[in-house]
């Protein structure tokens, strides 16, 4: 049924309804072509994307990091995984026992993630048995079930508690590699006996009832999980240096790799709360008694001045962003990389600022890669000297145009390792504008933070601000 023009949206003006004379007015007018809609339509509009005057083969950063192989997730959601375990590697590459191949288990942290998710999805359910299952906060909780998305301070409960396997330890299996099938069903499993024990709690049932109902739910998940995952390893095999061989526990190979989680801070740039606030997000976390997520929240010159050092000293940095407007014919991501911009008219002046695109979802924390390039950021590629040095900041006295003119790959660039294969963008660029608009976080040295943020974060009396789980934040 139609809404009346005498109903009100907003209090002023009234609903409209959509009439053939709206639709009529919304068709492609100035003598658009009808090819290009069923080109579109064929081949998609990715084709489309990218400024042409940008050549991939001239993209480079001052300074980057020598990376291991490129690692491939596959159709999962283990990104976050992948690229932590990415950056535990890069200092033991040229370790000659390691080497330049080596890399880590990612199905093994994932095992035990998925294991520890289920756990704390079960304790939450029984301790949130006086609230009705359409609060919110219930809802938040059975939402995030047994997703595959994940944090740092997820991957870093796991490392902690059960350490780290070589690759080969652990092999990727069909399911790790591509798991809604599994997941799915351990999900619904889930929800089930979760709801089960929601209502024993509720009805405040006796606690050996409960706890044999959580019991009988983790013995299927383990189960279930080895049958996809495979088991995982009690203790590995490792050469030392000088090549005997050795068996330990996956904890003491963590601490033969000289793994130090402890020394990691996790910055967030969310415009929409005040900077320099620790931020904790309710719910949100894989393990009883670990970690939830949480960030120290910064402005984003902050943010870039911590990774520029990092970058400089050789030590890689997870970053959490979006991957919206990426060229994948050129491994790009910049604001002047969508074509629908151009070719369906939208008007760029509507969009929101970053802090009410993540209030308002129309983007999120959408991606884990790791950060290993950058450049200065007076850089200007096409001049080959700093802005700051030019008689007119703004000008390209070889080319005779604006600097502003150019393409926004003339400026600084961000370079970042990725986790989708060899075949499809390895490595991608950022441009320095698109990455202050969408990267959310990144971990980060300690040591790497200007002296003002330390003083700041090492204050004992600084308290969290309590984030709810539905927060943009908490939305991985």
């Amino acid at each position: 049924m139609l809404v009346e023009e005498s109903t009100s949206i907003t209090g002023q003006m009234p609903a409209l309804p959509l009439t053939q004379e709206r639709i009529d007015s919304f068709k492609f007018r100035d003598g658009k072509s009808p090819y290009l809609a069923q080109y579109i339509a064929e081949l998609g509009i990715s084709k489309l994307d990218g400024n042409p005057e940008i050549i991939p083969e001239n993209l480079e950063t001052k300074y980057t990091i020598k990376c291991g192989e490129i690692t491939d997730q596959k159709s999962s959601g283990r990104c976050w995984i992948f690229a932590g375990l990415n950056m535990l590697r890069i200092s033991l590459l040229k370790d000659k026992q390691f080497g330049e191949k080596f890399s880590f288990s990612q199905n093994y942290i994932n095992f035990w993630d998925k294991m520890e998710r289920a756990n704390y999805f079960l304790n939450k359910m029984v301790e949130l048995g006086n609230l009705p299952f359409d609060d919110q906060r219930m809802q938040n909780v059975l939402e995030r079930v047994f997703v595959q998305g994940g944090e740092w301070e997820l991957f870093a409960n796991i490392v902690e508690k059960y350490g780290v396997v070589p690759s080969k330890a652990m092999k990727e299996t069909k399911n790790s590699e591509s798991a809604a099938k599994y997941m799915k069903f351990l999900s619904d499993y889930l929800r089930e006996r979760g709801g089960r024990l929601h209502i024993l709690s509720s009805e405040r049932a006796d606690i050996a009832k409960i706890n044999a109902v959580m019991e009988q739910t983790l013995k299927v998940v383990y189960n279930v999980s080895v049958g996809h995952l495979g088991e995982p390893p009690k203790k590995v095999e490792w050469k030392n240096k000088e090549g005997k061989l050795q068996r330990m526990k996956p904890v003491e190979f963590r601490d033969l790799c000289g793994i130090d989680l402890s020394t990691k801070v996790h910055l967030t740039n969310l415009p929409y709360l005040d900077y320099n606030i620790p931020i904790v997000v309710e719910d949100v976390s894989n393990m009883v008694g670990g970690m939830q997520l949480k960030g120290f929240n910064v402005s984003m010159e902050v943010m870039k001045e911590a990774i520029r050092k990092s970058i400089k000293k050789d030590d890689a940095v997870l970053s959490a962003s979006e991957t919206k407007d990426l060229d994948k014919n050129k491994a790009v991501m910049s604001l002047d990389s969508p074509a629908a911009y151009e070719v369906f008219e939208i008007d760029r002046s509507l969009n929101l600022s970053k802090a009410d695109r993540l209030q308002y979802r129309s983007t999120r924390i959408a991606h884990a890669m790791l950060l290993i390039g950058c450049d200065d950021p007076w850089t200007n590629r096409y001049e080959g000297e700093s802005l700051d040095e030019l008689d007119d900041p703004c000008t390209n006295r070889y080319e005779g145009e604006s600097f502003d003119e150019l393409p926004e790959t003339a400026g600084p660039l961000w370079q970042v390792e990725n986790s989708w294969g060899k075949e499809i963008c390895p490595k991608i660029f950022m441009t320095d504008s698109w990455f202050d608009e969408y990267c959310y976080g990144v971990v980060v040295d300690k040591k790497y933070l200007p002296e003002e943020t330390k003083e700041i974060l090492a204050n004992p009396d600084l308290e969290p601000t309590i984030l709810p789980g539905y927060d943009p934040y908490g939305r991985i």
